[in-house]
């Protein structure tokens, strides 16, 4: 065996904690955030409420599957299984990908809200926010589910 393929177990354990403190905190703030659109529901009647609860769900479920690959590090090898390697990387994929879909738009939406022309500001409203951000979910899942495998998807 190469000694540069020797990993400690402690480092295993350090990461695998790491994953799954980090899961459990990222979702309980996640949480917290599509609580605060729950409690002052005058918030969401904005368009600028539907990126910002998009981003807060995709990044919830991303902090959904971070204890898995925690749990997977500390026993030192994936424990569920080839099915449920197909399914995390796939979530994984599809928030993920959505996350960073999300972000643009959102600072989009701010430069529309602060110093857009007046063309802009007419599109914003929340039936177009709604159809863009289906667009997008949908643009993220033909990614995440069509194999590729001439770009490396597969």
């Amino acid at each position: 065996m190469v000694a540069a393929n020797m990993t400690l177990g402690s480092e295993h354990n350090i990461l695998g904690a790491y994953l799954i403190g980090s899961g459990f905190v990222a979702g309980i703030s996640n949480l917290l955030g599509l609580m605060a659109f729950w409690w002052y529901p005058h918030v969401l009647c904005t368009p600028s409420a539907i990126p910002e609860v998009a981003l807060l769900l995709s990044d919830l479920c991303v902090a959904c599957i971070h204890p898995f690959s925690g749990f997977a590090a500390i026993k030192n090898e994936w424990v569920w299984g080839e099915y449920g390697c197909q399914l995390y990387s796939f979530f994984g994929f599809l928030f993920g990908n959505f996350q960073c879909l999300c972000v643009p738009f959102v600072a989009f939406d701010r430069f529309i809200e602060s110093d857009a022309p007046p063309l802009l500001k007419k599109l914003r409203t929340k039936r177009i926010y709604a159809r863009v951000f289906i667009l997008l979910f949908l643009l993220t899942f033909i990614w995440a589910v069509t194999p590729l495998p001439i770009i490396g998807w597969a």
